[in-house]
């Protein structure tokens, strides 16, 4: 497999994977009659890094009350996924380490 086919297959995965999180935004919203959704980076800044600083100062400007879809589409998102070799021998009876849940 050439550069070119790799860089053709890892943008294809990050394209499926946007899609389904949208899928996922989508059906949520349309759930709880949600009108707008905004991308939005709930990362605190850090006032003595520059970069942070830099970064928070140049994102959009969004006030709400709270209303913070990410565990939810996250939630559908792990429920929809593949189980993976570690789930399926937990079914099955034997031990695996558990998942501690997602990392915010």
């Amino acid at each position: 497999m050439n550069k070119k086919d790799v860089l053709e297959r890892e943008a294809r995965i990050y394209y499926d994977a946007y899609n389904e999180v949208l899928d996922h935004v989508a059906r949520l919203s349309t759930e709880y009659g949600i009108g707008l959704v905004i991308r939005f980076d709930s990362q605190p800044i850090e006032p003595t890094d520059r970069n942070s600083v830099q970064a928070g100062v140049n994102r959009n400007v969004v006030f709400q009350r709270n209303l913070d879809l990410t565990p939810l589409v996250l939630e559908r998102l792990n429920a929809a996924a593949p189980a993976t070799t570690a789930d399926r021998r937990n079914a099955t009876g034997t031990t695996a380490p558990k998942s501690t849940g997602t990392k915010k």
